[in-house]
């Protein structure tokens, strides 16, 4: 089954606006959604290693069986 990319309600994160200084809470939230979009991405990245993989393997052996 190939790979699905992230999720479409899965956003890249936005810098906050802080025009007077950011908050502490929101320089942790900003942290949280990168974490979070990196998470998505590597996930991503690593489904499609996975299928890249297997497809070699499934391609190898059918090569074989000629």
């Amino acid at each position: 089954m190939e790979p699905r990319a992230p999720s479409l309600f899965v956003t890249k994160p936005t810098k906050p606006l802080c025009y007077d200084g950011c908050s502490s809470w929101e320089i942790s939230s900003y942290r949280s959604e990168v974490e979070s979009y990196y998470i998505s991405l590597e996930q991503y990245a690593n489904d499609v290693d996975r299928y890249y993989k297997r497809a070699t393997e499934y391609v190898e052996c059918m090569a074989d069986l000629d």
